[in-house]
C-alpha cells in the first residue's frame, strides 16, 4: 500500500481529524501548514520578548502567520489556491524595491518564504 493510500485510510478512520472530508493531497498540505505555522508562532513569540535585532526575527516570522491562515482558509473552503503564484511574484517584485528598510525586508521575505514553501509542497504527489 502506498503512503498516500495508507494516509487516506488513517484519516478516514480517525474521527478526530479536522480534515477527513478533504482528499489526501489537501490533508497533507493542511497538516504541513499547521506544523509550519506552529513553528513560526513559537519563534515569533520568543523573538518578540527580546530586544535589538531580535525584532527583525519577530517581524519576519509574524509576517508568515496571516499567509498560512489565508491559504488554510482557502483549502478548508475547497477553493483553489492558485492565487499563491501571483502573490509570490508580487511579493518578489516588492522585495526588489527594498533598499533601506530592514523591517519591511524581513516581512516580505517571511511572506515570500511561506508562499514558496506552499507552492513547492502543493506540487508534491
Amino acid at each position: 500500500m502506498k503512503f498516500d493510500e495508507l494516509y487516506h485510510v488513517l484519516i478516514e478512520n480517525n474521527s478526530k481529524s479536522n480534515y477527513a472530508q478533504h482528499d489526501v493531497a489537501v490533508n497533507r498540505l493542511l497538516k504541513f501548514i499547521e506544523e509550519r505555522k506552529a513553528g513560526a508562532e513559537k519563534i515569533a513569540n520568543q523573538a518578540s520578548k527580546k530586544a535589538g535585532v531580535s525584532r527583525l526575527t519577530a517581524a519576519h516570522f509574524k509576517a508568515k502567520l496571516p499567509v498560512y491562515d489565508k491559504v488554510k482558509k482557502q483549502l478548508l473552503a475547497n477553493k483553489p489556491i492558485s492565487f499563491i503564484d501571483k502573490e509570490y511574484k508580487k511579493t518578489l517584485s516588492e522585495l526588489r524595491k527594498i533598499r533601506s528598510n530592514q523591517i519591511k525586508f524581513q516581512k516580505l521575505t517571511g511572506k515570500m518564504e511561506v508562499l514558496g514553501e506552499i507552492l513547492i509542497e502543493s506540487k508534491k504527489k
